[in-house]
């Protein structure tokens, strides 16, 4: 009967929303958007139509494909007996100042192991409003389920409300300590309690007590 009452379910309620791990993961959105802002906003210079949310990825990784799509329309052109595939027409066409050189910033730019490490994997989190990059609101949302933690049970809140107070607690015990080194150098938490006659409970340690404190 105990177990069956453990698996009542309760109305679910809010445990903790990791805000850290959320502003953690915009930020590095946030750095991307900043690493590529640049050439978005050289791209505007061109006056040759608007960046959507759709390009930007071809348009960061690959902009020589870009702007051959962009220019060609993806058409072969057919010269006498001759056909020219979009990219043929494209090497043979007469670009817009600055194109050339804006493909070639790009790609010395994302040959650079630390910017494609840093920010290449954040483009699908990107998008275009307005004229401007920002972070997709869809992926913020992700975050937020994602860090958001509830309780449906009772035991699952009285379990956090423990764990809790016992963070707590070894967060004043470390302040304690008397060597502050023991912190790092032992786990001085696994020596605070020990197991007692009974196996349902735990002691205090009186000996670790001593040593560190």
């Amino acid at each position: 009967m105990g177990f069956l009452l453990k698996l009542i379910k309760m109305e679910k309620q809010l445990l903790y929303t990791d805000q850290s791990k959320i502003n953690q993961s915009k930020t590095k959105i946030t750095n991307a958007i900043n690493a590529f802002k640049p050439f978005f906003e050289e791209y505007k210079q061109l006056n040759i139509g608007d960046l959507k949310t759709e390009d930007l990825k071809t348009f960061f990784i690959k902009p020589k494909e870009f702007f051959m799509m962009l220019l060609t329309k993806g058409e072969n052109l057919k010269v006498g007996d001759l056909m020219l595939d979009p990219e043929k027409l494209y090497e043979l066409l007469q670009k817009p100042e600055g194109v050339e050189d804006l493909v070639n910033n790009i790609e010395k730019t994302i040959r650079l192991d630390e910017f494609r490490l840093n920010h290449i994997g954040y483009i699908d989190h990107i998008i275009v409003s307005e004229g401007q990059m920002l972070i997709n609101p869809e992926y913020i949302r992700e975050l937020t389920d994602k860090y958001t933690f509830y309780t449906e049970t009772s035991d699952q809140l009285k379990a956090f409300e423990l764990v809790k107070r016992i963070a707590e607690d070894f967060s004043e015990l470390k302040n304690l300590l008397k060597e502050p080194e023991y912190a790092y150098y032992d786990d001085f938490r696994t020596f605070m309690i020990k197991e007692s006659n009974d196996a349902k409970k735990y002691d205090s340690n009186i000996e670790a007590i001593a040593r560190y404190f």
